[in-house]
């Protein structure tokens, strides 16, 4: 892959990339800062890709996955400082729907949370989302269907 080619690759899929991380991610920050990193390593590991998939969908697979690496290591910062913050602290007053909903959402387990937000974010069809989550037809429906029940679930104990 040609330094043009990887450049026009940026050209025509950031914004998808972009989209699909920040819901993966909640915070814009963190998405560009994943996809920053997804860029610099396809760049890096260009001679090795085997063209198996589309060089899009690379990508959009090692975005992914550092946007994942950002969220763990989120949360860990997140475990340290509660662990030393006091038990009695103040509540926050109750959440709004979309607030409670985007808890879910990070509460989802990672294949359920990708599949939703690489179809919703993107607003793409089935066969795209397929292609970029390079699963099968039957799972990628399969991880839908168990995030709208774990969805509902995850919302009740809200």
């Amino acid at each position: 892959m040609t330094e043009e080619d990887f450049n026009n690759l940026i050209d025509q899929h950031l914004e998808t990339w972009q989209r699909t991380v920040i819901r993966i991610t909640n915070n814009a920050d963190d998405a560009n800062e994943a996809v920053q990193q997804a860029l610099i390593a396809a760049w890096e590991k260009r001679h090795s890709f085997g063209f198996r998939a589309r060089a899009a969908s690379w990508v959009c697979r090692i975005a992914i996955n550092r946007a994942y690496n950002i969220i763990r290591k989120r949360r860990r910062d997140a475990e340290r400082e509660n662990a030393y913050a006091q038990e009695d602290c103040v509540h926050e007053p109750q959440e709004n729907v979309l607030d409670k909903l985007q808890r879910a959402l990070e509460l989802l387990p990672e294949p359920y949370r990708e599949t939703v937000a690489v179809a919703i974010a993107n607003n793409l069809s089935a066969e795209k989302c397929i292609r970029i989550l390079n699963c099968r037809p039957g799972t990628f429906y399969w991880r839908m269907q168990q995030a709208k029940i774990r969805l509902k679930k995850i919302m009740e104990d809200l």
